[in-house]
């Protein structure tokens, strides 16, 4: 029996056709803080995703190597995918609905992810009242949660596509830098 990887099933997925082909609702492009760039709200993939006009992917290892902006870019990218990860992981551990295939319309899942997401930080922030196991939230459950890991969707970037995350590096080391800019992202 053959599977599909998660690259697949997104981009044979409904969510994935409309990407794809320029019919997804995405919210309108917005203008980076502290500048006057607009540019289009996007989907953090990993390097095996294709470089789409909503899809920001990582440059390829070997460009970072000899340019430190694109390592730079590459680590903003990932902690921004480890942060997505991290959350789904924690509400995973905390919600039982995370741990089952979620059939029900597209409206209602932003229901219940929001729902959940506010109960969450009602906990978080009650939690002298509500016994929660803080050692819980760092815990891995890749082998419960059904929060798909999309990886593996090819496909050839186009101009556009370069322009964005050539947009999105520069802001990260202008504008939008951070302490961490120069310390310690090669590590992570």
């Amino acid at each position: 029996m053959e599977k599909n990887s998660d690259g697949g099933i997104f981009s044979n997925s409904v969510m994935g056709q409309a990407l794809l082909n320029g019919k997804l609702s995405i919210p309108s492009n917005k203008t980076l803080p502290g500048t006057n760039i607009t540019l289009p709200h996007v989907i953090v993939g990993e390097e095996a995703f294709p470089l789409n006009k909503n899809i920001m992917r990582p440059y390829p290892g070997i460009q970072t190597r000899h340019d430190e902006t694109k390592a730079i870019f590459n680590f903003r990218l990932s902690r921004t995918r480890r942060l997505s990860e991290n959350v789904f992981g924690i509400l995973t551990q905390k919600f039982i609905i995370y741990q089952r295939r979620l059939q029900m319309s597209p409206e209602h899942i932003d229901n219940v992810i929001l729902a959940t997401c506010c109960l969450h930080n009602f906990l978080r922030g009650n939690s002298h009242a509500i016994e929660i196991d803080p050692s819980n939230n760092n815990q891995q459950t890749n082998n419960v949660s059904t929060i798909q890991d999309l990886r593996n969707f090819g496909g050839k970037a186009t101009e556009e596509a370069l322009h964005i995350r050539e947009e999105f590096k520069n802001y990260f080391l202008l504008q939008g830098q951070t302490d961490m800019r120069r310390r310690g992202y090669t590590n992570q």
